[in-house]
């Protein structure tokens, strides 16, 4: 009986561990962390061979290809429940603001393509998902930007409007909180 209870406490606590639903209007800056500087440009695909350039510098994000005001970046892997979780919520949101938020998902982990395909229809995934080589770099870029962390946790979604930073997220959170914060940010 104590090892399951203990089993559950440890599975529950790995499921959670991402799910620190903290939301932020400032990034986290401290100065014993400095972004980093070498590369501000980055260039995301996905299996269709799409591709957003990424310019990332003086605190603005300029996004090529990318025609909404509102750009929702969102960084998970395929094996994280709450990257799954939060899955079908940021597809309602993309339908629903489809005139102003572009979302691009940044996968942070090496799949072959058929998986990545294979995981996009079993999720019922329309929005954008980069599977680029300069993913794990422009990663670091945007967390070192929002000092995150160094062990990078995920899922993190991080909000821009015209290429301003707005605020972020680390782990998931209800879908609720992610449309207030957009609406807020279009001004309605």
């Amino acid at each position: 009986m104590r090892i399951g209870i203990i089993a559950l406490i440890v599975v529950a606590a790995t499921i959670f561990s991402g799910c620190d639903a903290e939301r932020s209007k400032e990034p986290l800056r401290t100065k014993s962390q400095t972004v980093v500087k070498e590369r501000s440009e980055f260039i995301l695909s996905d299996l269709n061979g799409t591709e957003y350039k990424i310019r990332f510098s003086n605190d603005t994000l300029s996004c090529e290809g990318c025609d909404k005001k509102i750009l929702l970046l969102n960084f998970f892997a395929t094996w994280c429940p709450p990257c799954r979780a939060e899955i079908p919520h940021l597809s309602n949101i993309e339908k629903d603001f489809k005139n102003d938020l572009q979302i691009i998902a940044v996968l942070m982990e090496q799949k072959p393509p058929q998986e990545i395909e294979k995981f996009k229809k079993e999720f019922d995934i329309d929005y954008f998902i980069s599977i680029s080589k300069d993913n794990f770099d422009f990663a670091k870029k945007i967390y070192g930007y929002l000092r995150a962390g160094a062990n990078m946790p995920i899922p993190l979604s991080v909000i821009f409007k015209d290429g301003k930073y707005q605020m972020h997220y680390i782990g998931a959170v209800p879908e609720e909180m992610i449309r207030s914060d957009i609406k807020n940010a279009i001004g309605e």
